[in-house]
């Protein structure tokens, strides 16, 4: 059996999805102890697989026996075994924090299973990212996992589903440009196999195929992560319980950023090619335009509305990494990655505990928080000196990296704007502990229950012990995951995802 722990891992959502579909028409409790049986098998094969690939290295798994590029291959990495943890933390989290939710509703026991079938779509879609290195199963991974945000999207409010159809329709177009990106590739090389791609393109010097693979491919993760509607972003960001917004913006959004950090690397950032100066303006440009949301996230009054915003902002550290390029500016982008899956989870949790029904969460909420609830409030502060990159947080050390790399560099502007961005993002964590910390009773006042405490709590852990143990995961999980070919390897040996193209 473990030598079959790849596939099982993978499977286990998906195989989990009809079971408890079926349940959620019979037994209420029933449901909810499979899930939590499902869950703790994927615990289960998690460590083992974990034990396997630190002991042995990456682990490739030839589905079926058949031998890539003809076959599909699953390749479990250190770093994304260690990363499936944190995903599968948050989800069983979110599960747990829906819990009184669902409770409170005790004539919608239908649409809590239909929501935990859902869940588990989604699990198994980001998993899919993580392990897969076929383009073909990767579009198809989008496709479920768009799917499965609707799904969590139209159970989970109460009324228009118009929001999922719309999440679903862009991001069904950006998945089309995945497959055309797909298709092309294919016709340009007669393989779909990440790998393969690389040696093929790597001999033939093809240009053009890598400029049009590389923003086919980026243009496929941009669309689904910004929303063309405003109004539709505003819309379901207070129609839509806040756990689910909190899965949604820290599980899919995270790993989509991954899987185009892989992609970039195969693609645009491939060694002895030349990025055209319109492209690099492109990159610098979108930048900015990611980070210009912490500004409109601090001039929103509404707690919740402001979180959305963050949790898009974010995403600008993760690229300055990616655009420079260099060993220490993507151990950065990696760290930041885990410290976001955390902080963006926890924020959308707090203004859950906050906001009873879905409807406006007005700043004022938060004064004398840490007073009449010192644990909610903590773990609020924890999550924003993460945020702002206070050690010894997470995001601390990530930003840290981050500048590190723009120094080595030499690159003044992302340094100037990485450093305005914690500067500017310091003067609001300030004025949010003196609104917490403020002699006066909070507003909120009603008493949050023990299932939404303990998943913010563990998530604010979390961090922590990122921050304060971060030598050794960057020693045993980010390093091995780093492309060699940005770390000054000569031409032709090019390690691609822990594997030499020759």
């Amino acid at each position: 059996m473990k030598e079959h722990l790849p596939i099982l891992i993978l499977t286990l959502p998906f195989v989990a999805v009809p079971f408890i579909a079926g349940l959620s028409f019979t037994s209420t409790w029933m449901n909810r102890l499979f899930v939590l049986i499902v869950f703790t098998a994927g615990w289960v094969f998690g460590w083992e697989t974990l034990e396997g690939v630190l002991s042995n290295g990456s682990w490739f798994y030839n589905l079926g026996g058949w031998a890539t590029p003809w076959g599909i291959e699953l390749v479990l990495t250190p770093f994304t075994i260690f990363l499936t943890g944190w995903i599968w933390l948050i989800g069983m989290s979110t599960w747990f924090y829906g819990l009184p939710y669902w409770i409170l509703q005790r004539k919608e026991s239908v649409k809590e299973g239909l929501f935990n079938a859902f869940l588990f779509l989604l699990l198994g879609s980001v998993l899919g990212f993580l392990f897969l290195r076929d383009l073909l199963s990767l579009y198809f991974c989008l496709e479920t996992a768009l799917a499965a945000a609707t799904g969590l999207i139209v159970v989970g409010q109460a009324k228009n589903w118009r929001d999922g159809f719309y999440l679903f329709l862009w991001g069904s177009a950006g998945a089309s440009l995945l497959l055309l990106s797909a298709f092309f590739l294919y016709a340009s090389t007669g393989t779909l196999n990440l790998d393969d791609l690389l040696s093929q393109i790597f001999i033939s010097k093809n240009a053009a195929v890598v400029l049009t693979a590389g923003l086919l491919s980026i243009l496929a993760f941009v669309v689904p992560l910004i929303f063309p509607l405003p109004a539709f972003f505003f819309r379901l960001v207070s129609q839509t319980p806040s756990f689910v917004m909190g899965l949604l913006s820290s599980i899919l959004a995270r790993s989509l950023v991954y899987v185009l950090f892989i992609l970039l690397f195969f693609t645009l950032n491939l060694p002895g090619f030349h990025q055209p100066f319109w492209v690099l303006g492109l990159e610098y440009l979108l930048i900015p335009l990611l980070f210009w949301n912490f500004v409109l996230a601090f001039r929103q009054n509404d707690f919740q509305q402001l979180t959305a915003f963050i949790s898009v902002a974010q995403l600008g550290f993760l690229f300055v990494g990616f655009l420079l390029g260099n060993k220490s500016a993507l151990t950065g982008s990696l760290l930041e990655l885990l410290n976001q899956l955390l902080i963006v989870a926890g924020l959308f949790f707090i203004a859950g505990t906050l906001r009873a029904t879905p409807g406006v969460l007005p700043l004022s909420r938060l004064a004398g928080l840490g007073r009449q609830r010192p644990w909610t409030g903590l773990a609020l502060v924890v999550f924003a000196a993460s945020l702002v990159g206070i050690p010894p947080t997470c995001g601390s050390l990530g930003k840290w990296y981050l500048i590190q790399g723009a120094l080595e560099r030499n690159n003044w502007i992302l340094f100037a704007l990485v450093a305005a961005i914690v500067l500017f993002n310091f003067f609001y964590f300030a004025k949010l502990i003196v609104l917490i910390y403020e002699h006066q009773n909070a507003a909120a006042t009603e008493s949050s229950s023990i299932a939404s405490k303990i998943p913010i709590l563990i998530l604010a852990s979390g961090i922590m012990m990122l921050g304060v143990f971060h030598q050794t995961v960057i020693d045993r999980f980010i390093e091995p995951a780093l492309p060699k070919a940005f770390q000054n390897i000569s031409i032709p040996n090019v390690p691609f995802l822990g594997k030499q193209v020759e």
